[in-house]
């Protein structure tokens, strides 16, 4: 029988190969921490946009880990698709799905912009009151209303002419300055100027494709805005009617299946008439004519 013998390691082999064996699990756990790291999803916490912006459609204005294909991530945002406008201030949650994770961060939606506004110079008469909203023609903003207040801490009752700077304001904080003067004249009428004023300014609703010839009634004077007024009391009347018959000639023999009225303004925001965009039984979308 032959004798079987274990051979002894010295000290400093046997310190070699711990070292070598620590050495090699270190290496494995840094690539495993690596590769883990690497596939991990990471996006950004908080997204900090303005409002009226365009909500963002690529990956990386989401993700910061590496992005291999866009396709690989499904993004969703509370209350908004990506590319929708962004149209009112405050915070939505969004989340970033891959096929084993999702991560979840916060877009804030924030008004940093101060109003957009059209101001007009007034005239009123020695016994006529205004107010500093009859200064502004248009105000658009995201975060409305438009508030207008006045430097000049005095009321003006005197004939003759001042210069006034209106401070106009949004519910976020933002201002705009704008110039405009008030003019006080003896024996002036500032309501016979408005409702004199027949040219058509604005609609509600909008159209890109309506023209003044499209309207149906313009009255001889503008009417103000107010309870029972007499535009108001013609439409009723005439909404009584089978509007039908005021289908242009060129599309006889149809119907209106769908109509909406439009009622149109002159710059002081007087209704001066209406329209009617008429929805009829073969599709098309006309004016009716009142002919």
């Amino acid at each position: 029988m032959e004798d079987f013998y274990v051979e002894e390691l010295s000290k400093k082999e046997i310190f070699f190969k711990l070292f070598i064996t620590l050495i090699v699990i270190v290496c494995a756990v840094l690539l495993g921490m690596y590769l883990i790291k690497k596939n991990t999803l990471h996006i950004k916490n908080e997204i900090s946009l303005e409002v009226g912006s365009t909500l963002p459609k690529k990956t990386k204005d989401y993700v910061t880990s590496k992005i291999i294909s866009d396709s690989d991530y499904r993004i969703e945002v509370e209350g908004y698709k990506l590319g929708d406008t962004l149209d009112k201030v405050g915070e939505y949650k969004y989340s970033v799905k891959t096929k084993t994770q999702i991560r979840e961060g916060i877009i804030k939606v924030v008004d940093t912009t101060a109003p957009e506004v059209e101001v007009q110079n007034l005239i009123v008469g020695t016994d006529e009151g205004y107010n500093l909203d009859d200064f502004i023609v248009s105000c658009k903003d995201y975060s409305m209303p438009c508030n207008v207040t006045t430097k000049e801490d005095k009321d003006y009752e005197e004939v003759g002419t001042y210069n006034l700077n209106l401070i106009i304001s949004d519910n976020a904080g933002n201002k705009t300055e704008k110039k405009v003067s008030l003019t006080i004249k003896d024996g002036y009428s500032r309501a016979d100027t408005l409702t004199s004023d027949t040219k058509i300014a604005k609609t509600e609703p909008s159209y890109d494709d309506f023209v003044e010839e499209y309207a149906f009634k313009l009255f001889d004077k503008a009417v103000p805005a107010g309870e029972d007024n007499e535009a108001e009391k013609y439409l009723l009347s005439l909404l009584e009617e089978d509007l039908n018959k005021y289908i242009p000639e060129k599309y006889a023999g149809t119907h209106i299946v769908a109509n909406e009225t439009i009622e149109l303004f002159n710059k002081s925001g007087y209704t001066v008439g209406y329209a009617f965009r008429a929805t009829l039984s073969n599709g098309e979308i006309v004016y009716l004519e009142n002919k």
